[in-house]
């Protein structure tokens, strides 16, 4: 069970970071 919470929250942060990510570029970008 603690595995998944973790799993759940690993791909919560990578999902976010790649959000912050593809925002730097746009900003870069203009």
């Amino acid at each position: 069970m603690a595995g998944v919470i973790k799993a759940d929250a690993a791909a919560m942060a990578a999902i976010e970071w790649l959000m912050i990510d593809f925002m730097m570029d746009e900003l870069l970008n203009n």
